[in-house]
């Protein structure tokens, strides 16, 4: 189930190839691409080149909400595995 979800946005991201070459159909989906972003804002910081305004709110957006999301996990694995012994 989780390759219906990953398997797309892996894609449909800069990661592989460049857009310019991509249909543009692709590159009207990859708008809406969260990973998109963090490639960018990952490529900026490596190449040098300006990172761009959506880049960065994406990715400082992102982070923080996957922090908590991922604290949350551990709290309710921890929760449930005391509740089972």
């Amino acid at each position: 189930m989780l390759s219906l979800i990953l398997l797309p946005l892996i894609f449909g991201a800069p990661l592989f190839w460049s857009f310019e070459r991509a249909p543009h159909f692709l590159q009207v989906l990859s708008v809406f691409n969260p990973l998109r972003y963090h490639v960018e804002f990952i490529h900026a910081l490596a190449v040098g080149t300006p990172l761009s305004a959506a880049a960065v709110l994406v990715t400082l957006l992102s982070v923080p909400a996957a922090l908590v999301l991922l604290g949350y996990a551990g709290h309710r694995a921890e929760w449930l595995s005391q509740e089972v012994s």
